[in-house]
């Protein structure tokens, strides 16, 4: 069930955004930034 809803949540956000790439960009930058916060 995580992994399919996971997908589900992965798709639409690619979708909504208009560009895969440009979300998978995003997508990183904030996960990033919030595993530095957890460092800091």
């Amino acid at each position: 069930m995580f992994i399919a809803g996971y997908t589900l949540t992965d798709g639409s956000g690619a979708r909504v955004n208009g560009s895969a790439a440009s979300y998978v960009v995003w997508l990183f930058l904030l996960d990033g930034l919030g595993m530095l916060r957890r460092w800091c």
